[in-house]
């Protein structure tokens, strides 16, 4: 089954499935790396998110990369805390460095889109040096222009909604029932400062792109559906096929339905959206490797299975079970793995566990003769009683245990199929 830390057993059929369809629709988008480029309050954020899903890029946000590799203590996070705390800014090739981290992440496999990065010709360099080494490079820049008069109502009209990001105008969009809050940032006066900064440091960015015929200009200033009709009318931009066909529905760019094998799950739940409808939540789903995602898949269809095993010590349980929960897509309770979980979790439970383990215990020494005569003793008064309990039910099968390992797995087999 999965081998990453958190346990793709635990995630729920059906986003295991809708995160499959995804990637299937997404493995025939073109691959491309794109920044977005425009003044605070040009569009960046409302745009980024359905060409992300649309494409299936991931969102590459430099503050956000710092802080995941802060928390997750990368060396190249460690050293980013460092300079943080002693109220430095982080170096250009610290924040190269993670952005290359974030590019091996398989969200990242069809490529990106950088926002927010690089603001600088220096930055730019840096970045397009980065890429030279992994034989790859930005293949458009989308110019979001916009005059600054403009951009004052935009800016100080701005709500967002914290938890997903976001963005809504007083003038453009009401929203009931969601909490919104506005940036600090968000004045006349704090716009000023930033467009000073935008216009020395990072429109020579644009100047710099051009020269390598990959910026592409939308007018920034018409309403956000026309900017996405714009950026979907500028195929080469995004799509870089000249025989991609694109449908521009409202505010949402779809691409054209796909006929393939897989519509013979007419009634499958998900299929025939785009993936951005499609797309998950799930930030450990999404990042989790296709191959440990079609193993958990092929559980899914699997006849449900609650399965008791009962036999004395050294009748072989232990091997079978572990044959038996990888072919059934089960999950394996051991008691004693279960108590070291809840005392390791500190439980109410596993906390009275603990103070039971640790009083004083005379240990055993396994695998002798007279230990396996006191342990089978215990079995027969204790455990076979057991055996006669469920057989009344009707739910005992007796396995031949005394013959080699294969021939029990196909009788454990036999029985389940049974």
């Amino acid at each position: 089954m999965a081998t990453s830390s958190t346990s793709l057993e635990d995630v729920p059929s059906l986003d295991i499935m809708t995160e499959l369809l995804r990637r299937f629709k997404c493995s025939s988008k073109p691959d491309k790396r794109l920044i977005l480029i425009g003044p605070p309050g040009s569009g960046k954020g409302t745009q980024s998110p359905i060409i992300k899903d649309e494409y299936c890029l991931c969102h590459l946000a430099t503050g956000d990369m710092l802080r995941a590799a802060v928390a997750a203590k990368t060396p190249l996070g460690i050293k980013a805390k460092e300079t943080m705390e002693k109220g430095e800014l982080v170096s250009d090739d610290l924040v190269v460095g993670i952005i290359d981290e974030a590019m091996k992440k398989p969200s990242c496999q069809k490529g990106f889109i950088l926002d927010g990065f690089p603001r600088t010709v220096a930055q730019a360099e840096k970045l397009d040096e980065m890429l030279e080494k992994q034989r790859t490079k930005i293949d458009k820049v989308l110019d979001f222009a916009i005059d600054d008069s403009i951009l004052e109502e935009r800016i100080t009209g701005r709500w967002i909604h914290a938890s997903s990001g976001r963005t809504y105008h007083t003038n453009f969009a009401l929203v009931t029932g969601e909490p919104l809050m506005q940036r600090k940032d968000d004045t006349a006066e704090v716009l000023k400062s930033r467009l000073q900064a935008f216009h020395r440091q990072t429109e020579p960015v644009i100047d710099y792109y051009k020269k390598k015929g990959v910026v592409a200009k939308l007018h920034a200033e018409n309403p956000p559906k026309e900017v996405t009709v714009e950026i979907s009318r500028k195929k080469s931009a995004i799509a870089g096929n000249d025989h991609d066909e694109i449908i521009v529905d409202a505010a949402m760019i779809k691409a054209p339905q796909m006929v393939t094998s897989a519509t013979a799950f007419p009634t499958l739940d998900g299929f025939g959206k785009s993936p951005v409808e499609m797309a998950s939540n799930n930030t450990f789903l999404v990042n989790a490797p296709s191959l440990d995602i079609m193993t958990e898949f092929k559980c899914s269809s699997k006849p449900h299975k609650r399965i008791i095993f009962i036999g004395p010590p050294g009748s072989g349980k232990g091997t079978q079970s572990l044959i038996i929960k990888e072919k059934y897509g089960l999950c394996h309770l051991a008691t004693g793995d279960i108590l070291r979980a809840v005392v390791a979790a500190k439980t109410p439970l596993g906390i009275k566990i603990k103070e039971n383990m640790e009083k004083p215990l005379i240990q055993r020494k396994d695998d002798t003769a007279e230990v396996l005569k006191l342990r089978l003793e215990v079995f027969h008064r204790q455990t076979e009683p057991v055996i006669e309990y469920y057989k009344k039910k009707g739910v005992v099968a007796k396995i031949p245990a005394e013959n080699p390992p294969n021939e029990v797995t196909a009788e454990v087999l036999k029985v389940l199929l049974s």
